[in-house]
């Protein structure tokens, strides 16, 4: 439920600071039902400026979009980090805009330098945040003016400052204040907060919370707005953007943030977009799979050297299984990254770093069939590594047992990690069936000379 009173305070500040003019013209880049598309609007229409319409079609195209932002003079741009790399990667720089507003989702280190590397000196970048309950834009990052030195330390460019009468709080799942740099849920509280959702007073009881704290109170506001997004205070009263809380997963006990695994990854050179996700195709085994957007600039992209990068820089149950390369990331109308799209990942993702080998012995189609059958991996070389695959020790302790029911043998899960393929396995168990047999015949022979002696 959002009031004129709750936009107000948005559109003034919007006119006062980023000071859009009647000469300007702004491109409506955004799905009219959309959140962003009601400040797209009405900043414009409400500054004298011009609104530009164009079709999906062109929205959606990279270079269709350029074109239309270069006849049409727009010097306006209202748009999110995925979209934009579609035009950032037709390699052209966007002459006319005087003011790129990015927004909508977590703005990486790499892509917040290809946004001010791709408009002119005098264009003024931001960085927007700020979900509907608070109506729209509750922070913004001039992003021209930030020191970039700083992100070393960062996992994404800051969310900025608060604006247009709202206040901020970092808290922990009590309500505390936490400290400088320590990760707790982003609240907001002002004129910006709406009222509620209409007809779901459950919903609005859990997610709008009276400011009973008496540091939490404000002139402007007697609601704290919970966001569900993970967030720090740094050291120079910047907001941090971490993720959304319900993105969270837990892999083998681990609670992981993709967002933290996306940032690692956009610093290996040429990358230019990526998203994490877990994919779960067996029951309760989820597996980390990144799709990376090559910049094409450079060399090929090596995984191999991708993944070895990741292993110095992140726990081993952070680095992901399967590493999808991807021309572009697809997107939904609102041009967010749409996620039901994005492919499920084959062997050919998996980077074993050799030619794919089939089976050659009973021993190995019988561990190649084990393996495919608990890693989910439809097929698999005799060279394939076991975690390589996304195997990992939980995983090696099924498939040590089906070992030793299939063939009869004592394998141990040391003998598995030293063997973590199929052709070293096979040779492993066809050793100790060669072993047992031999012990047998042994055996036999001993008992027939004792009975000739006999």
């Amino acid at each position: 439920i959002i009031t004129h009173g709750n936009f107000s305070p948005l559109v003034h500040w919007g006119f006062h600071h980023l000071r859009i003019h009647e000469d300007d013209r702004a491109l409506q880049n955004l799905s009219y039902y959309f959140d962003w598309s009601v400040w797209e609007i009405f900043l414009v229409l409400g500054s004298g400026a011009s609104l530009y319409l164009a079709d999906e079609e062109i929205l959606l195209n990279g270079k269709a979009c350029i074109d239309f932002i270069r006849e049409n003079n727009i010097t306006v741009l209202h748009i999110t980090p995925t979209q934009y790399s579609f035009l950032l990667n037709e390699g052209k720089k966007l002459e006319t805009l005087k003011q790129l507003c990015v927004g909508a989702e977590k703005l990486s280190v790499e892509m917040a330098r290809r946004c001010v590397e791709s408009v002119n000196p005098g264009c003024r970048v931001y960085n927007m945040y700020g979900p509907t309950e608070a109506t729209i834009i509750a922070a913004v990052l001039d992003v021209d003016t930030y020191d970039m030195t700083k992100q070393e330390m960062l996992l994404s460019m800051p969310i900025g400052k608060t604006v247009a009468n709202n206040s901020l709080f970092i808290l922990d799942k009590s309500l505390n204040p936490v400290p400088l740099m320590v990760t707790g849920e982003l609240y907001i509280a002002g004129e910006g907060v709406s009222r509620g959702y209409l007809n779901n007073p459950e919903l609005t009881a859990d997610k709008f919370i009276p400011t009973h704290h008496s540091s939490f109170i404000t002139h402007h506001s007697d609601l704290l707005y919970k966001t569900g997004d993970h967030a720090r205070w740094l050291p120079d009263g910047t907001v941090e953007f971490l993720g959304r809380a319900d993105t969270q997963v837990k892999i083998r006990g681990f609670r992981i943030e993709p967002g933290e695994i996306e940032s690692m990854v956009s610093r290996f050179p040429g990358i230019t977009d990526v998203i994490v996700m877990a994919l779960e195709d067996v029951p309760g085994e989820a597996q980390l799979v990144a799709y990376v957007v090559p910049s094409g600039e450079d060399e090929a992209l090596s995984i191999s050297e991708l993944r070895d990068f990741l292993h110095n820089h992140l726990p081993d149950y952070m680095v992901p299984s399967a590493f999808v390369e991807m021309e572009i990331l697809p997107l939904n109308p609102n041009g967010k990254v749409d996620r039901k799209a994005l492919p499920k990942p084959g062997r050919e993702n998996l980077d074993m770093g050799h030619e794919f080998v089939a089976p050659r012995t009973p021993t190995e189609e019988t561990i190649v069939a084990i393996l495919s059958e608990v890693l989910s991996v439809d097929t698999i070389g005799v060279y394939d590594n076991f975690f390589n695959l996304g195997g990992h020790s939980l995983i090696a302790t099924r498939v040590v047992s089906r070992l030793q029911k299939t063939f009869q043998v004592q394998i141990s899960l040391q003998d598995f990690f030293r063997n973590p393929n199929a052709a070293d396995l096979a040779k492993e168990i066809d050793m100790i069936l060669w072993a047992a047999k031999e012990s047998s015949v042994s055996s036999t022979d001993e008992e027939d000379q004792e009975d000739l002696l006999l």
